[in-house]
């Protein structure tokens, strides 16, 4: 399980989220805000030994005249650097970078830090430029392609002061350099880049120094893009620490390798999972003990460049698959546990997210591709005027699809403040308008639209984590935010507006209009849940769409009366009579999808719902049926008791609407979590399942032995 942080003035947790959990401390200091738990790895005792995490933040917890202070529970104050990244609409504090220093830290121990308010204050200054250099640092990339070497020196690029500023202040600074590979003749790779994020902490002399390297292929209008096979070498200090022989580095693809000049603090920081869930940064999961058999088979820190970690080689490849959720499986442990083990394999798939043809880099900006910068390219044409060069080389067998986009780089980012893994995301998030041909998507809006409903959810999930956690002096910021907003506007125009031309009774996703007839439930259960977290991010405009999806959620939940809310899942079913027309209400659609089954000469549309009458016509259509099994009529949904079945794909969209305030969402509360027999064990797969985060009763969900019970009933 996690660990909790003890209660605050800001921080009030529900009496069900305090099972399973301890206290760090039972001190209570004003302006407490959140505790973090150290854990010191090394075998031996170590001194000055520094830290630096991504935090977010509550809305209001951290006002805009406000910084943070770190004190161990004995009252001491420890050294504190806060990087300030994005605020909320109020300029509360929502994302920042902190960095701590321990005077001493025992072999094997643990430090819980508390992070409290206080009156911001000038930063002293830290390192320089040329700090870094006089102590002597300095790493090299060597590519060798088709027999000539390519170097990319990181001295050379800070010298040349082309540099971004990603940290600064008295404790650590952290510099973002690189460019174009150089031969020793003068001349530069077309297509590959070599990039240094070094991470310098301030000391005399300096003895930590982090530096990430990464090596890309991913420039968006050079002519030629391909795949090429090298031998690449990276040097750190003057010693070889990595290489590695004949990789094919795909196109728009690239691979981060990791490390330390001179010592690497051994620490891990464990942050408190109940506070991350109510920033509403990430969903609200239920209560659950993570399995320590999805723990221990999860994949440690390191991973091989262009390997695809846990991910599908072929994305679009059918069926459900640990990575397509809210958030990936590994990504749901590690919030839920803050195990170290999910932390690690999170990490390295944020990672692997490089091997896909998915990154490009705009080389007269140098930061990921604008549409707007680009209306005329599109992943679908390519080699015309104003498009995207014709790529020449293969994909060796790795291939995207919008429909099953995973969420690779959001938390990663959130949880470290990895230059790396911002844009990872941003590449991730801009990927979807980026493929949408370029007149559906409106050319510079971005709107992604009009593809499988799934393909709309994911992309607009991203967009939206890209607008809410890239900084907020970021080129990229304002980019995100008003392609999102395009996309929101769309929305609600079109389907939440009485007057828009897709709006209807039912509050229904019509991807294509010829799919009316063969609607994917659980696709539009995808949308409902991206739309809410839109809202959770705090992007209220997308609130009048949100409320159009929660008449799917209620409505066949019962709300409206009309829908047996003991059928709500279904694999496959019509939203509509015909191609072109949609339901007029949900007795329609039930009667059309499920009314007609019969047992007995009796049709179940003409069967009073969660009565014995239907338990007995449950029984007379097949005597097997216990109300757990309600969903498994003719395998339309599977098994509900399944964590990944069609019943836990509704999860999360019926935990959005729940905590809505909508007519029905009381009722969306009591009937899917409070009421029902149907619990999937989310121990294994703990990806789907999250809940509201308001509890209108307290009444619990059903225990294992008390659903056994109704399944011997």
């Amino acid at each position: 399980m996690g660990f909790q942080t003890f209660l605050t003035k800001k921080y009030i947790l529900p009496a069900s989220a305090i099972m399973g959990f301890f206290l760090f401390s039972t001190t209570v200091f004003a302006g407490n805000v959140v505790s973090l738990k150290a854990f010191h790895l090394a075998s031996e005792n170590k001194q000055n030994v520094p830290v630096t995490i991504a935090h977010v933040f509550k809305e209001g917890d951290i006002l805009s005249s406000e910084t943070l202070g770190g004190r161990l529970p004995d009252g001491s104050v420890i050294p504190l650097q806060v990087n300030k990244k994005a605020t909320h609409n109020d300029g509360s504090l929502r994302h920042a970078i902190i960095t701590a220093s321990f005077a001493d830290f025992s072999a094997n121990a643990s430090k819980n830090i508390t992070l409290f308010t206080k009156p911001n204050e000038n930063m002293a200054t830290g390192l320089t430029v040329q700090n870094l250099l006089d102590s002597g640092f300095d790493a090299e990339t060597v590519l060798n392609v088709a027999g000539k070497a390519y170097t990319a020196n990181a001295r050379d690029f800070l010298q040349n002061n082309n540099l971004l500023q990603w940290l600064s202040g008295p404790l650590v600074s952290e510099w973002i350099v690189g460019g174009t590979a150089v031969a020793a003749d003068g001349t530069a790779h077309k297509h590959l880049a070599v990039y240094f994020h070094i991470r310098a902490y301030n000391e005399t002399p300096l003895e930590h120094v982090r530096v990430d390297v990464i090596v890309e292929n991913g420039w968006t209008m050079v002519p030629g893009p391909n795949l090429f096979t090298m031998d690449a070498n990276i040097s750190v200090g003057g010693s070889n620490v990595y290489s590695v022989m004949d990789l094919d580095q795909k196109h728009h693809s690239r691979w981060r390798k990791t490390f330390w000049w001179k010592n690497e603090p051994q620490i891990y920081a464990q942050q408190d999972s109940i506070y991350m869930q109510m920033t509403k940064a990430v969903p609200h999961y239920e209560v659950t003990n993570i399995s320590e058999s999805l723990l221990s088979g999860l994949r440690g820190r390191d991973i091989d460049p262009m390997t695809v970690g846990d991910f599908r080689e072929s994305m679009g490849a059918t069926g459900a698959h640990k990575s397509i959720a809210p958030l990936p499986r590994w990504v749901a442990a590690y919030i839920i546990s803050g195990d170290k083990r999910a932390y690690d394999a999170m990490l390295a798939n944020g990672d692997a997210g490089g091997a896909y043809y998915s990154h490009y880099r705009d080389e007269q900006t140098m930061y990921p591709m604008k549409v707007t910068d680009h209306p005329n390219a599109d992943l679908q044409s390519t080699g015309g005027t104003g498009e995207f060069p014709s790529v020449s080389g293969g994909n060796d067998g790795v291939s995207v699809k919008l429909s099953h986009l995973p969420s690779i780089a959001y938390v990663p980012y959130l949880v470290t403040g990895d230059y790396f893994y911002l844009e990872e995301l941003q590449f991730w998030a801009n990927y979807g308008p980026m493929w949408r041909e370029r007149k559906t998507r409106n050319y510079g809006d971005g709107l992604i639209y009009g593809t499988q409903v799934r393909g709309q959810a994911w992309g607009l999930r991203e967009m939206a984590r890209a607008a809410y956690a890239t900084p907020d002096d970021h080129d990229m910021k304002n980019y995100f935010v008003n392609m999102l907003n395009n996309n929101i506007n769309w929305y609600n125009a079109n389907y939440a507006d009485p007057a828009g031309y897709k709006h209807n009774s039912i509050g229904t996703m019509d991807a294509k209009p010829a799919r009316r007839v063969s609607n994917r439930p659980w696709m539009d259960d995808f949308f409902t849940y991206a739309i809410g977290h839109v809202v959770e991010l705090d992007f209220t405009n997308a609130i009048p769409m949100r409320d159009f999806k929660g008449k799917y959620i209620s409505g066949r939940l019962g709300y409206f009366g009309d829908f047996c809310w003991q059928f709500p899942t279904q694999y496959g079913g019509s939203t509509g009579p015909d191609e072109l027309s949609i339901f007029n209400d949900f007795k329609e659609l039930f009667d059309f999808n499920w009314g007609k089954l019969s047992a007995n000469g009796v049709l179940l549309k003409d069967v009073a719902c969660g009565t014995p009458d239907m338990q007995a016509w449950l029984d007379a259509h097949d005597p097997s049926y216990a109300p757990h099994q309600l969903h498994q009529i003719h395998k339309k949904a599977g098994n509900p008791f399944v964590a990944t079945s069609y019943y836990a794909n509704m999860q999360p969209a019926a935990a959005v609407i729940a905590d809505s305030g909508l007519p029905g969402a009381d009722l969306v509360r009591e009937r899917f979590f409070e009421i029902t027999p149907v619990q999937p064990d989310y121990s294994s797969s703990p990806e789907w399942g999250i809940a509201p985060r308001e509890q209108a009763s307290s009444k619990p969900r059903p225990s294992q032995p008390q659903m056994l019970e109704l399944k011997r009933k």
